[in-house]
């Protein structure tokens, strides 16, 4: 585990909000960091700085994840009913008690414009449900791509 500490700051170099957490890494995991409703007031958040500090670490095998996503909506949806679907399946021989899938929304010049994240609880064997990942707000700019990230906490 990786403890972390997340610090918005506004044009004027003002903190308007801080999130702390731990992020559970294993081998070779790429994670988003992913904190929703980050409450900042009136102000708008124009910095953003994440400081990691020294984990737990522990020697392990890299696993292969049974949960497999499978995009069922379009960068169109997105676009224009700020919503996204997908089908999260187990392809495991076991029940999975817990699964988180976040969605990734990028613009043209690969920034990232969006995300949003769901979680499933108990997952069963060979089991597949649909998911749908929203916004309320406007993007940015338009979406051109996206990326959707399973992972077993």
């Amino acid at each position: 585990t990786v403890p972390y500490t997340v610090q918005l700051f506004d044009k004027d170099n003002i903190l308007i909000a801080t999130r702390a957490g731990t992020l559970a890494l294993g081998p070779g995991d790429v994670l988003p960091l992913f904190e929703a409703n980050v409450n900042t007031g009136t102000r708008v958040p124009a910095r953003t700085y994440i400081n990691l500090d020294a984990g737990t670490w522990t020697k392990a095998v890299r696993a292969t994840s049974p949960v497999r996503v499978v995009p069922t909506g379009t960068i169109d949806d997105a676009n224009t009913k700020h919503t996204l679907s997908a089908s999260i399946e187990n392809t495991g021989a076991t029940t999975i008690p817990k699964a988180t899938v976040t969605a990734l929304l990028y613009d043209a010049s690969s920034t990232l414009i969006a995300a949003s994240q769901t979680t499933i609880d108990e997952l069963g064997a060979r089991e597949s449900r649909t998911v749908t990942f929203t916004w309320a707000i406007s993007f940015p700019a338009p979406a051109v791509t996206f990326d959707l990230i399973p992972r077993i906490p």
